[in-house]
């Protein structure tokens, strides 16, 4: 994403921007998006939590209440272990004011009912028609079986009445769910704090920013080595 883009998005007169892990500590791209007074959610794939305040002050800054934090996991597929859905009460209880939600790429719609009961209140997932077509998001995106499912479950969640409540324990999560998943425990286990998991780096080489380029680098730029003031200045 880039500044034209976003206002190439804003002439098509969308009625959302997703602004995705990969630009979520691109801040001269959030300052022009939060400007702008379109809603936007915003992904939090591969960022630490000083990097997520950030993102909350430059909306406070811009006077912006119109968007959501989504709890991201950057690896396709996400292991359960890795999913760290307990993040999702801790971004509720750091941004009170804020939307919460979930950006999954696990498999199965499991990980995401227990990510809406513990409060994700915006659900994403990937679709596909086949998840053996050619292509890293195949695998981790939803047939339209396990879509419907998905939407079926969170219908239900709602006619019960059951997201009246903001959040569920973890023993009335997998009370509530029915044991569907063996791995679900794993995936809403304690988590101590919001990082860079080792399963993202991957992503992170490919999509995450780490500097905003003001001009072309020089050929010869080693991708495995981080960027110096050496190869930066002229």
């Amino acid at each position: 994403m880039d500044e034209r883009s976003l206002d190439f998005l804003a002439d098509l007169k969308v009625p959302f921007i997703k602004i995705g892990s990969g630009d979520a500590n691109n801040f001269p791209l959030l300052i022009k998006a939060a400007s702008m007074k379109i809603p936007l959610i915003i992904s939090t794939g591969m960022q630490t939590m000083s990097t997520v305040d950030k993102i909350v002050e430059i909306m406070n800054q811009a006077g912006n209440d119109m968007y959501s934090l989504m709890h991201c996991v950057s690896s396709y597929p996400t292991a359960p272990s890795d999913c760290n859905l307990r993040m999702i009460p801790t971004l509720m209880q750091r941004f009170p004011n804020v939307i919460i939600g979930y950006s999954g790429h696990e498999l199965g719609v499991c990980i995401t009912k227990a990510a809406v009961l513990l409060g994700a209140r915006i659900i994403e997932r990937h679709f596909t028609l086949n998840k053996h077509q050619k292509g890293s998001d195949h695998l981790c995106s939803l047939e339209p079986k396990e879509l419907i499912s998905l939407v079926q479950s969170i219908g239900k969640f709602k006619s019960k009445q059951s997201l009246h409540i903001p959040t569920y324990n973890v023993n009335e999560i997998i009370e509530m769910l029915g044991g569907e998943d063996e791995h679900l425990a794993a995936a809403i286990a304690e988590v101590s704090e919001k990082e860079i998991l080792q399963s993202e780096l991957a992503c992170r080489r490919k999509l995450g920013k780490s500097i905003v380029a003001a001009r072309n680098l020089d050929k010869g730029v080693d991708e495995d080595k981080p960027i110096t003031e050496n190869v930066l200045m002229p």
